[in-house]
Parts: C-alpha cells; structure tokens; sequence
C-alpha cells in the first residue's frame, strides 16, 4: 500500500508541478498579449489624439468661415434691401431719359435773350465780313420772343447763312423740334455742325445729342462723346453733365465713375441741378468716391432748392431714413410734397405711407 500510496502522491505532485507549469506559461502568454494589447490601445490612443486635435482646429475653421459666409450675405441683402427701400435715387437718367430732350439740354428758344452775349462778344462770333449780320440775329431773337417763330426763323436763317453761329445753332433747334418749319433732323443736324465746326459749344452739345439719340445720323456714341468733350472743355455745363452721364453708363467710353464725378462735380459746381443730384447720388453709393452721406445730402439740397423733383425726393429719403442728416419725418415729409407737386409718384406714395 505505501509503494501504491507513493506512486500516487508521486503522480499528483507531478500533475500539480505540470499544472503550475502550464498556470505559469499561460500567466506568460497572457501578460504577453495583454502588453501588446496595451500598446496597440497606446497607438491606437495616438492616433486618435492628432485627429481630435485637427478636427477640434478645423471645427474653429468652419466655424469661421460660417461667420464669413453670415456676414457675407448679411451685407449683400443690406445692400438689396437699401436699393428695393423705396429708393428712386439711382442714376439720374432712370428718372428721365438718358439726355434730357433738347429743351433740356440747351436753351429753349423763347429762352435764347438770356444767352445772347453782349455786343462786343457778338461781333467775334461771326465773320469779319459780316455786315448786318448781327442786327439779322437781333431780329430773330424778337421775333422769337413775341411768339412769331415763322418771322424768327426767316431772320435767323439769313444770319446763319452768313455764318452767324447762334443763329445757326438757333435754325437747328427749330429743324428738330418742327416749331413753324416741318420737322427735319437733317437739317438740324446740318446747321448744328456748321456752328459746332466753328467752335460753339452750345452747338457741340447739341449735335453729341444727335449723335447719342441717333436723329439725323447714324447713332454713334463715341462720336456723341467727342462732341459733349469739346464743349465740356469749354466749361459749357449741359456738355459738362452730358459727359458725365457717358461715363457713368459707359457709353463711348470705359465706364468710369471718378471720371463720372469729376464731370459732374464741375456741372453741380456752376449750378446745374441735375449734375448736383447725380453727383449726390454717387456720394450716397459711394461710386468713385468715398460714400459721404451728409456729402450726399448737401448736394441733393442744392438741386432741390432749385426745384429738381428727383432730387427733392431724394432729400426726402434721407430725412425718412436718417442718413446724412437727424431721422425727421415732419421734414421727409416737407420735400416729398414739393417733389409730388412736380409729379414724383414716389413721393406721392411715399406720403401716403407717413400719414
């Protein structure tokens, strides 16, 4: 029995030394795979950090350019909006047609006495050999202010004939507007050449208008602007403002808005109302030069004061909308009446709306 007693106890401490063997090995094993699993969570850890990080940076990105993209779109509906409040007071010529008509441009004829220069100017105005001519002109010229155009034209046109330059100029408005000759576009453009060749800026003006509507001759707007230039260097101020407009639509030329403001600035600057509201506007747009509001306001009150409806109204959206002057409706109110006066159906709806 105690050699069998031996043999077990022998067996079993053989098994119990296997056993803690294998215990060991696994023990080994296990602490193996369980450093490389730690290193591959350590890696793995890395891995993961760098693209938290870069995403934690490129989140600030996006959100970045989230703003950029808000204020983006911000300003573009401001300036939508600012152009679909209310606002008549874009360019001057939405208004009223691109070149006002001839009696917008120069002197009506009942108007021509006021721009009649003095006897010691005439006489440089027409050849040396002119005699009488500056008497036929005179006759014209009262003849056209009683009203009896039929006898003006007839005067005119022997002091035109003999190259009297505001007669001829004088002959060529009749020919285009049809007042007591039948209406010929040709023959005004003829006789407004003949003038403008000599050097009369009124009649430079008026046959750049030609020109630009294309009565009479081809339409060319270069030549349009070659025409408005020649006066315009003359300081003849519808030419001026004429000009001015070229480049602010771009016709004839690059469009230009300072070379726009420059033109207009010397218009405004000799009192025309129309180039004080245009040059208004541009301060207002901030459109070849630095926007100004009250600059803006300062120049559509010029015009305004002198009775330019597109400009009262103007005037009245500035007061309304409290740019360039205090917000005062009682005042807003003031210029969009004038201009309704005058036929402004924006300020007519603009006083409906403030009552």
């Amino acid at each position: 029995m105690s050699i069998i007693d031996d043999a077990l106890k022998k067996t079993q401490a053989d098994l119990e030394k296997k056993e803690k063997k294998k215990k060991k090995d696994l023990s080994i094993i296990y602490g193996k795979l369980r450093e490389r699993q730690n290193r591959q969570e350590g890696v793995g850890l890395l891995q993961m950090t760098a693209p938290l990080t870069k995403r934690k940076k490129t989140w600030y990105k996006n959100v970045s350019a989230l703003l950029s993209i808000f204020f983006i779109i911000a300003g573009l509906l401001f300036m939508v909006l600012s152009k679909l409040s209310m606002k008549p007071d874009l360019p001057d010529q939405i208004s009223v047609p691109i070149q006002a008509t001839l009696s917008n441009q120069t002197p009506s004829l009942s108007l021509q006495k006021n721009i009649i220069p003095s006897k010691s100017d005439k006489l440089k105005l027409v050849p040396d050999s002119g005699v009488g001519i500056v008497e036929q002109y005179d006759k014209g010229c009262n003849y056209d202010e009683q009203g009896k155009y039929k006898e003006a034209a007839k005067w005119y046109r022997k002091a035109a004939e003999q190259g009297h330059v505001e007669a001829q100029t004088n002959l060529g408005v009749m020919y285009s507007k049809g007042r007591w000759v039948e209406q010929d576009y040709d023959e005004a453009v003829g006789w407004y050449r003949k003038a403008a060749e000599q050097g009369y800026a009124r009649a430079q003006t008026n046959l750049g208008l030609m020109y630009e509507k294309g009565q009479g001759i081809e339409q060319d707007y270069k030549e349009a602007v070659w025409w408005y230039r020649k006066a315009a260097e003359q300081a003849y101020v519808h030419a001026q403002f004429n000009l001015g407009l070229m480049y602010s639509n771009g016709q004839g030329v690059e469009q230009d808005y300072k070379e726009a403001v420059k033109w207009y600035r010397k218009a405004a600057e000799l009192g025309h109302a129309r180039a004080q509201n245009s040059l208004g506007l541009r301060y207002e747009q901030g459109q070849g030069v630095e926007q100004d509001y009250k600059e803006a306001v300062g120049w559509y009150r010029k015009a305004a004061e002198q009775g330019h409806a597109l400009a009262q109204t103007n005037l009245g959206i500035m007061y309304e909308e409290g740019q360039g002057v205090e917000q005062d409706y009682k005042e807003a109110v003031g210029w969009y009446s004038k201009a309704a006066e005058r036929g402004s159906d924006y300020a007519k709806d603009a006083l409906k709306r403030l009552e």
